[in-house]
Formats: structure tokens, C-alpha cells, sequence
């Protein structure tokens, strides 16, 4: 099994790679594939309601797993393709 782990805080290396690395590490030991993505530098936006998505049928949509409108993510979308699941974590700031 391979499981992506996102990290979406600023900081590439800061407290959420930390805790990520924790868990990526224990998946490990547990036998499972892991793969940390960093992307919180990447200008991705939300839903913006075009509704590409869903002019495709359901066996596109499992493979495309992604936005077809949000071109800043392609290797993310690569991967998750290849992953049996995924997390994301982000740095919370109050």
C-alpha cells in the first residue's frame, strides 16, 4: 500500500514535516509506502465550479482523482494516482 502525505505549510521543513515524518515513519514499519509532498509554496486554489469533472464519467474521474482546471499541482496529481490513499496537514496560524 502507498500513501501519500501532503504537506501544505509554508515551511518546508518546519513543525507539520515534522509530525508527517512521524507518521511516515510508522506507516514504514508497518510495511506500507510513503511519500512526503511539500505544497505549501504552490499557488493552489479551491473549487471554482466549472463543473469539468463532472462531464466525465465515473471511471475518469477515479483516474483523474484532481481538478482538471487547477494546472499548479501535476506531479500531486501523478501521485495520487499511484497512491492507495492520501493526508493532507497544514500549519495552523492564529
Amino acid at each position: 500500500m502507498k500513501v501519500l502525505l501532503i504537506n501544505g505549510s509554508p515551511h518546508a521543513h518546519g513543525c507539520t514535516f515534522t509530525a508527517l515524518s512521524v507518521v511516515a515513519d510508522e506507516l514504514q514499519k508497518g510495511g506500507m509506502e510513503t511519500e512526503i509532498v511539500h505544497v505549501g509554496h504552490k499557488d493552489i486554489r479551491g473549487c471554482i465550479g466549472c463543473y469539468k469533472c463532472k462531464d466525465m464519467d465515473d471511471k475518469q474521474q477515479i483516474k483523474a482523482r484532481i481538478c482538471l482546471d487547477n494546472t499548479n499541482i501535476p506531479h500531486c496529481g501523478q501521485i495520487t494516482r499511484t497512491s492507495d490513499s492520501s493526508t493532507a496537514w497544514t500549519s495552523q496560524y492564529v
